[in-house]
C-alpha cells in the first residue's frame, strides 16, 4: 500500500527529489515553498522507501512519517454542548490532524447521562463513514461501560476514551482524558494523546493488512489526482474537496450534482463508476466513494 510522507528541506535541488518520487510511481500531494525551504506532502508504495531514503540523506533534509494521511477520523462526543466540548475532544482533533488526519467532530442527539444516553442508527451510519474514530465517554467507569454496549456493530476501529485511568476487559480503552477545563499542554497530558493515537494507529494497521491481502483496483491516491485533474472541484480557502480515505475517497461536493460526472471519470483504462460504488453520505449532502478491489474487478489471482 502507499504510505504517506512530508518531506522538510531546502529549495535548492528540490526538483531532484520530486523527480525521484515519481520515478518510483509516488504521487507528490502539495508543495509548499517558504523562502529557502520546502515541504512536500508525498505518497509512495513502502518498498520503495528505503531508496528515497538515500536521496533525502544526499538532500540533507527530513523525513516526517504522516500514518494517518489517508485517513478520515470522526472525533464523537456526547454532546456539542460546553458540558463536553472543548476539551478534551478539540485537543483530540487538533493532535491526529498533526500526524495527516482529516477529522470531524460528531455530537451526538442524546448523548448526556447513562440513564438516557443513545446512539442511533442514522448517527452509527455517520460514524461507519469514517476509517477509524475516538470516542470520549465521561468520567466514570459505570458509565462508559453502560455507553460502550451502544457501539455494538460497529465495524471501524475506535478507541474509548474516558476519566478513569484503566477500565477491566476493555482492550481498547485509554484513560485520564476525562473532563477538563484547560488545554492538553503539559507532558502528561501529551503522552496521553500519544497513546490514543499508537493504539489507534496498531488497530488501523491490522485493516491496511486486511486490504493488502486482496488490494483495491487502484490507490485511492491515483483515483484523487485523475479526479482533480479532469474536473474543477476547487471551492472556498482552505476547502479540500478530496478526502482520503483507506478504501476510497469523501468528495465533498452535492451528490446529485457530480456523482454522474465522477462516474464517468477516467483512471487507466477504466471508468471510475466500474470500479467503485458511490452513495450519498448520511452526514451530509457529499459523494462516499469506495473502490472495489482486484478480485472484484477480476485482475485477481
Amino acid at each position: 500500500m502507499f504510505k504517506m510522507h512530508l518531506y522538510k528541506g531546502g529549495i535548492y535541488r528540490h526538483d531532484e527529489f520530486i523527480e525521484a518520487i515519481e520515478d518510483l510511481g509516488g504521487i507528490v500531494m502539495q508543495k509548499t515553498p517558504m523562502q529557502t525551504e520546502v515541504d512536500i506532502v508525498f505518497a509512495i508504495p513502502e518498498y520503495d522507501m528505503d531508496y528515497l531514503k538515500k536521496i533525502i540523506k544526499k538532500l540533507k533534509g527530513e523525513l516526517i512519517d504522516i500514518p494517518f494521511g489517508d485517513m478520515e477520523i470522526a472525533i464523537v462526543a456526547p454532546s456539542l454542548s460546553r458540558h463536553h466540548l472543548p476539551h478534551p475532544v478539540c485537543d483530540m482533533s487538533e493532535f491526529l490532524r498533526r500526524y495527516g488526519s482529516t477529522t470531524n467532530i460528531v455530537g451526538l442527539a442524546r448523548g448526556y447521562g447513562k440513564t438516557i444516553f443513545q446512539i442511533s442508527d442514522k448517527e452509527k451510519r455517520i460514524v461507519s463513514e469514517h476509517d477509524a474514530a475516538i470516542f470520549s465517554f465521561g468520567m466514570f467507569e459505570e458509565c462508559i461501560l453502560l455507553k460502550e454496549k451502544e457501539l455494538k456493530g460497529l465495524t471501524l476501529p475506535y478507541v474509548l476514551c474516558g476519566g478513569p485511568g484503566k477500565i477491566e476487559n476493555v482492550s481498547n480503552y485509554v484513560g485520564n482524558l476525562g473532563r477538563k477545563s484547560g488545554r492538553m499542554r503539559g507532558p502528561e497530558e501529551i503522552k496521553t494523546l500519544e497513546e490514543v493515537k499508537n493504539l489507534l494507529l496498531e488497530m488501523v494497521d491490522d485493516v491496511r493488512e486486511e486490504i493488502g491481502k486482496d488490494p483495491l483496483i487502484f490507490p485511492p491516491v491515483y483515483v484523487k489526482r485523475a479526479i482533480e485533474q479532469q474536473w474543477d472541484l476547487s471551492g472556498s480557502l482552505g476547502d479540500n474537496p478530496v478526502v482520503l480515505h483507506l478504501d476510497g475517497l469523501r468528495i465533498k461536493k452535492p451528490f446529485d450534482e457530480y456523482h454522474e460526472r465522477i462516474s464517468k471519470t477516467k483512471v487507466g483504462e477504466y471508468e471510475l463508476g466500474k470500479i467503485s460504488t458511490l452513495k450519498k453520505s448520511n452526514m451530509n449532502d457529499t459523494i462516499i466513494l469506495t473502490l472495489k478491489t482486484k478480485s472484484e474487478v477480476g485482475e485477481g489471482p
